[in-house]
């Protein structure tokens, strides 16, 4: 095991390199993680000095006080998502606690430089589109379809950038939770959330809100007004987000119940994410609110473990 002045060193040497490369995003995922780690094994003082080693590194790499603040508060997420594990809370309501953090911390600063990042994005959604492009010489019809996607994402930047932001966060802190808790097994810790990414399930009172944004997504359409557009869009995204998770979810259930082979197992999870079937899965997801797909597996399975007994039985 890893003693605290390993961890502590790697730390700060990942937030140091992450700060000179200017990859802050990345800092929202991988400092969070130790910080949990010692926060749930009750030892606060090694978690506040990861918080404080986090800062110096933004400070020794830019200079910067406010880069300071930001590593420190981006660590200081694992000190959340520790005191979630101490209560035992369930998997998926860890996740929407971090991600609930972690989203607010990170729009509030990209609203902070809309500007500054409107213009960043767009200027990346432009070197994009010119080096597909370039690829495509007119003669791809794939590269024409995503030329033509890239055009409209970057006409319509103020209305995706935060759902967009909200998606890249909730899959981000699906990974923490699942590190962090892995990480506390290893040591022999039992403060874990409850259950895993298998049972991750939005609440069903959620389907109000898709209800709500499939309203307000007509009334748009008819009486369109920049303020309704942006936050009916970006809701539209974030909800997507939210279910495309849960059907995925589903589908690593479903294929653990009935044991599928790991080759299979991970072949579909790599078709899945690498085929276009995002809509497909977050509609599956969606629809998982009243069928229950999951119990609905357990049962089948349940079903043919009967069926099994009752041959050997037989036999």
């Amino acid at each position: 095991m890893l003693s605290f002045v390993s961890i502590a060193v790697g730390h700060f040497a990942a937030a140091l390199l992450i700060a000179l490369l200017q990859l802050d995003p990345l800092a929202l995922f991988l400092l969070p993680p130790a910080v949990a780690v010692y926060w749930a094994e009750e030892k606060p003082r090694h978690s506040v000095a990861l918080v404080a080693l986090a800062a110096a590194a933004a400070l020794v790499a830019t200079a910067s006080l406010a880069a300071a603040g930001i590593y420190a508060a981006f660590a200081s997420l694992g000190i959340l998502l520790g005191w979630t594990f101490t209560r035992r809370w369930p998997y998926g309501r860890c996740v929407a606690a971090v991600t609930a953090a972690g989203f607010t911390l990170y729009a509030a600063l990209l609203l902070a430089r809309w500007d500054v990042m409107r213009q960043v994005g767009r200027a990346w959604m432009s070197a994009q589109l010119r080096e597909v492009e370039r690829f495509a010489n007119g003669e791809n019809a794939t590269a024409e379809a995503m030329t033509q996607a890239l055009q409209w994402f970057s006409e319509h930047w103020d209305h995706l950038a935060l759902g967009m932001l909200f998606g890249m966060v909730l899959l981000g802190m699906g990974f923490v939770v699942s590190g962090a808790a892995a990480w506390l097994r290893r040591r022999g810790e039992d403060r874990v959330p409850a259950g895993g990414f298998r049972e991750l399930r939005p609440p069903e009172h959620l389907v109000w809100a898709v209800i709500l944004v499939g309203a307000l997504w007509f009334v748009d359409q008819r009486w369109t007004h920049d303020l309704l557009r942006a936050f009916t869009w970006n809701s539209a995204v974030g909800l997507t987000f939210i279910y495309w998770l849960n059907g995925f979810s589903v589908l690593v259930f479903a294929m653990t119940v009935f044991k599928v082979h790991p080759f299979v197992f991970y072949s579909v999870v790599v078709a899945v994410l690498m085929l276009r079937v995002h809509t497909i899965l977050a509609t599956f997801g969606l629809f998982d609110t009243w069928w229950d797909f999951r119990r609905k597996c357990a049962k089948v399975m349940e079903g043919r473990r009967l069926r099994e007994s009752h041959d050997d039985r037989e036999l």
